[in-house]
């Protein structure tokens, strides 16, 4: 799977048991977030400041 900016984080966030640790690292508190079901990565990056493409980059890094 290759982690893309308009992917539903309800999708991202099941996808490798280590997105959790990376989501954390990101500041984005999207586990607990009523939000998972119907924002993108991008969006989330956008609210909380984040980084989007580092928050790629490490995602894309689980893949190897």
């Amino acid at each position: 799977m290759v982690y893309q900016k308009d992917m539903m984080i309800s999708e991202v966030l099941y996808s490798h048991e280590d997105v959790f640790e990376i989501f954390e690292k990101h500041g984005l508190p999207c586990s607990v977030c009523n939000g998972a079901g119907s924002e993108s990565l991008e969006i989330a990056a956008r609210v909380h400041g984040c980084d989007l493409e580092k928050l790629l980059e490490d995602l894309n890094d689980l893949q190897l």
